[in-house]
């Protein structure tokens, strides 16, 4: 979404409790697993970041050394102009802020925006609200303004923080423009071509939900399942009997079983009940098992007493213990002598 388009909406960067219903955790650079309930508790998480592919090298010190090598002022005025921006904030985020926030990310130019993204090196993986909302919206007004150097700063720096801003704002602003170009681009990233693949269908999910099916279908990469799985949960969200029909035409296999899985989990958070009835005609018993389990999962996070009477007649196979498990830990935290 573009900073105009932001400006109208009051729109920052969230993601929804889809993607993780469907992921079941995710992971942030430097710590350890969030557990699905504490996210989904939260309603929308900002800047929930997927964790580094272990097959990807991240570059080294000297990549890092060699960026601010070639910018010999890496914040300037923008950079304490943003830093300023944020002391005047209000803890905790709001409307104001935001506004305060995309009013200051839209005024700037090419220049203004790389320097005052550029105050984010060192910093590490921000724990408040207003800073990822900040640098979320800066650093997509850069990419709107000079991808083409977003990208190149993402392929040169050290910083783990920095280059998931650049890549998450380059990728995002180039599938909304021409996603079949994005897609090729990606594939010329290197070692962080996953990654950027990964940015272009979350983008996408959004926009164009059907054109990410189609590019992760067709994707030959080992992450294609967790892709579809992601992207089912998303459009699911907005759209379940779409994105269901979408996932029967996908050959049986991995993806296909991750696409079911990811859709039945999302839908099951807002219509149980039209999910398990999808989940219950689906053409096989493996399939019908594996949406059903993934339905009565999300259940036992929103409503254990649901899920515990739905238990009774549903087949999930071999996921019953651990779904009777956390149905029972979701209500030791609602009342501890309830349970």
């Amino acid at each position: 979404m573009s900073l105009s388009s932001r400006l109208r909406t009051g729109a920052l960067l969230t993601i929804s409790a889809a993607a993780v219903f469907a992921a079941g955790r995710f992971t942030a650079p430097g710590r350890g697993p969030v557990p699905l309930g504490a996210a989904v508790g939260a309603g929308n998480t900002v800047l929930a970041v997927p964790a580094w592919d272990g097959q990807e090298p991240l570059p080294d010190a000297a990549a890092q050394a060699a960026l601010t090598g070639k910018t010999a002022a890496p914040a300037g005025a923008a950079g304490d102009r943003a830093q300023k921006l944020l002391k005047s904030l209000t803890p905790g985020g709001g409307l104001k802020n935001q506004a305060a926030i995309l009013q200051f990310a839209a005024g700037l130019d090419a220049a203004s925006a790389r320097g005052a993204a550029m105050s984010s090196l060192g910093k590490g993986w921000f724990g408040d609200q207003n800073s990822y909302q900040l640098y979320d919206a800066v650093f997509t007004r850069w990419a709107e303004l000079d991808p083409e150097a977003v990208l190149q700063a993402a392929k040169t720096t050290g910083d783990q923080f920095f280059r998931y801003q650049t890549m998450n704002a380059a990728f995002a602003v180039l599938a909304n423009k021409d996603s079949n170009q994005a897609w090729e681009t990606a594939n010329k990233m290197g070692p962080m071509r996953n990654e950027s693949r990964r940015i272009i269908l979350n983008a996408l999910s959004a926009t164009d939900p059907q054109k990410a099916f189609d590019l992760a279908s067709n994707s030959k990469t080992s992450d294609r399942p967790w892709a579809m799985q992601n992207l089912m949960a998303q459009w699911g969200a907005r759209d379940p009997q779409a994105a269901g029909a979408a996932a029967m035409k996908l050959p049986a296999g991995q993806t296909r079983n991750s696409a079911i899985g990811g859709l039945a989990s999302r839908w099951a958070a807002s219509d149980f009940e039209s999910a398990t009835a999808w989940a219950s005609a689906l053409p096989t018993a493996h399939e019908r098992m594996n949406a059903t389990s993934a339905a009565i999962q999300t259940l036992s996070q929103i409503d254990p007493e649901k899920c515990l009477t739905a238990l009774k007649s549903a087949d999930v196979g071999n996921n019953r213990t651990g779904i009777i498990n956390q149905a029972m830990s979701s209500l030791a935290l609602r009342d501890f002598d309830g349970t």
